[in-house]
């Protein structure tokens, strides 16, 4: 069975203003971007937020469409992914992982020596087992622990191999 075309294109700050139609609630966007975002959304402050220095924003398309969103961060002395999302009418459908192997793909051209991190919230089941069968590990938090995270790291050497394992998977 083939898989559907995919594409990880950069997403520019007007084209992220789209974004902000993801989320319904506070709890929503709190689950997504951590502390700082501000619901209802409001543009200007929502773009400030998104974009911090060092941080490049990725949409995932499917056949042109819209299915995810991700941003690959200099962050931690590592590659750290961020703000990941899956559009609601979208998700199951495993585009998380695609998303994370297209944002590993990015890292490993941009910084290749650099292991990669994010931060996923404990409560976050489907997440956290998403991250652990790509092979990411909990590690210890940079800074002061936050209780209701998880930090998790993958090396470049596993990152590298779920990229072969990936490629060559798709050549059947």
């Amino acid at each position: 069975m083939k898989h559907p075309p995919y594409q990880l294109s950069p997403v520019t700050p007007e084209q992220s203003a789209y974004l902000h139609n993801w989320f319904d609630s506070q709890q929503d966007l709190d689950q997504w971007g951590g502390e700082g975002f501000v619901f209802p959304i409001r543009a200007l402050q929502f773009l400030q937020q998104l974009y911090l220095p060092g941080t490049q924003s990725y949409w995932l398309y499917q056949h042109r469409q819209r299915v995810a969103f991700g941003q690959l961060c200099d962050r931690f002395d590592c590659n750290h992914l961020a703000r990941l999302l899956v559009h609601p009418d979208h998700r199951g459908q495993g585009h998380s992982k695609t998303l994370i192997k297209g944002l590993i793909a990015q890292g490993l051209q941009q910084q290749p020596q650099r292991d990669f991190s994010l931060f996923v919230y404990r409560k976050n089941h489907i997440a956290v087992q998403c991250y652990q069968q790509l092979g990411f590990v909990e590690a210890e938090q940079p800074g002061v622990a936050d209780p209701l995270l998880f930090f998790m790291k993958l090396s470049r050497k596993v990152a590298k191999q779920l990229l072969k394992d990936h490629q060559d998977a798709n050549l059947g």
